[in-house]
Formats: structure tokens, C-alpha cells, sequence
């Protein structure tokens, strides 16, 4: 793969640099690279209610450039539960209930999974309402 190629198979992955030249065969170009990548930062809480476990979302950061997964495990991470696409605005709150007959008994745990970059799997929050 040449260094040009590189460069734009790069470009579909959001780079953090403003402007990129380079040079091929005596020819020059200018790349424009996109804006940094908006980096998902949500206040996530759980409660438990006569009804079942609830986790209340909130978008503490930028408006989300796509949209994310929320997905509802059982807290040993092996099902899902239920999930749901999102796509929250600045200061966007979203509830998302789980009734008590989903919840069978067992500890339930939410997680969002961004498509505009790659985060660990690790639960946002647990709701223990065994």
C-alpha cells in the first residue's frame, strides 16, 4: 500500500489533524482531515422501583455525531436483555425501564457502545434489585 493510499484509507477513520500534504509523482495535494472524534460522556445511574430497575442516561458532553447502542445485559454478561439505538443531544436525558418480569431474579447492567469509535465493553451501570 503506498503512503497515498494509506493516507486516504485513513480518512475514513476520524483523525485528529487539521491538514495533511503529500506528495506523489511531483504532484502535490492538500487533505482536509475531519474534526476530532466527539468522545461519548454520559452520567449513567440505576434505581430500583416497585415496578423493576431503571437507568436513567444523561449526555453530559457534545451532541452525538451518530448513533450508540444501549444494551441491557444480565450482569454476568452472557444476554441481552433488551437494547435500543440512541442518539442523544447536549443535555439529553433518556429513561430506560426494565420490568420486574425480564428481570427474573437476576442483576441487571446497562452498556452504550458508540459507532463513531471503538470503547471496552464495560457495564455503565448495575442494578441490583434481586
Amino acid at each position: 500500500m503506498s503512503a497515498c493510499s494509506g493516507i486516504i484509507l485513513g480518512m475514513k477513520h476520524v483523525l485528529n489533524i487539521a491538514l495533511t500534504a503529500f506528495f506523489v509523482a511531483g504532484m502535490s495535494f492538500m487533505v482536509q482531515a475531519a474534526a476530532p472524534a466527539v468522545l461519548m460522556q454520559v452520567e449513567v445511574k440505576s434505581s430500583c422501583t416497585d415496578k423493576g430497575a431503571a437507568f436513567e442516561i444523561v449526555n453530559v458532553g457534545q451532541k452525538w455525531p451518530y448513533t450508540a447502542m444501549m444494551r441491557i445485559y444480565t450482569a454476568d454478561g452472557k444476554s441481552v436483555i433488551s437494547e435500543r439505538r440512541l442518539r442523544l443531544a447536549v443535555g439529553q436525558k433518556v429513561t430506560i425501564a426494565v420490568k420486574k418480569e425480564k428481570l427474573s431474579g437476576r442483576t441487571v447492567a446497562v452498556w452504550i457502545e458508540p459507532q463513531w469509535y471503538k470503547r471496552d465493553f464495560k457495564f455503565d451501570a448495575i442494578a441490583d434489585c434481586t
